[in-house]
């Protein structure tokens, strides 16, 4: 691996060298479901459009994994540096955080923007049918079609769609207890019986 390369690629990964990962508290809704799917060895993907969070729940999901992983263990790469969105050198990344990580410990591997990475689905493909004790956890835009790459996948990942920020959520982040569940909707009738219904009508005025 060329020193450049190495080097953007530690800068990616602070932990490596004792830094703290700095992320929002506000975790969107999704990240539940991604953490309970930590038990299952598929790789796990996230879609979506861009700037919608994608980037912030791989962060979230990474601080979290470092209270109890070593840190050697967790590898972020980010395919939004043109250098990484070749092949052969996204290879080198991905062989050489396999080759210094712990095999005999769970290791956990964080792919970001992989839609901008061509033919990624072999190297995905290969990396999971040879690696042991090996997570990995992919994100990218709504053109990353998945459904293309069924064969090359099959029985690989499991794949999660992040929208948008849901009202419920929208709530939540202004602290109101009464939040209904994600996706609901809320009838006029419930809004009339909740606490807080001044502010829920003051939100929905702001989403405007």
């Amino acid at each position: 691996m060329e020193e450049v390369h190495r080097r953007l690629l530690i800068k990616q990964n602070p932990w490596w060298q004792n830094l703290e990962v700095e992320t929002p508290e506000f975790e969107r809704d999704l990240l539940e479901d991604l953490n309970k799917a930590e038990k299952h060895k598929q790789i796990v993907a996230v879609t979506g459009l861009r700037r919608v969070g994608k980037t912030v729940l791989m962060k979230q999901m990474i601080k979290r994994l470092l209270e109890g992983t070593p840190k050697e263990n967790v590898c972020y790469i980010s395919f939004d540096d043109i250098d990484f969105q070749k092949y052969r050198i996204a290879e080198e990344l991905m062989n050489y955080f396999l080759e210094y990580s712990d095999e005999k410990q769970m290791r956990y591997l964080f792919l970001d923007e992989l839609q901008k990475l061509e033919n990624f689905a072999d190297l995905l493909k290969t990396i999971y049918d040879t690696e042991k004790n090996l997570k990995m956890h992919v994100s990218g835009s709504s053109s990353l079609d998945l459904r293309k790459q069924k064969e090359t996948l099959a029985g690989r990942i499991l794949t999660y769609h992040l929208p948008p920020l849901t009202f419920s959520e929208y709530a939540r982040y202004f602290r109101l207890k009464h939040a209904v569940d994600s996706g609901n909707l809320i009838r006029e009738y419930e809004l009339k019986m909740m606490p807080d219904k001044g502010r829920y009508r003051m939100l929905f005025k702001a989403l405007g």
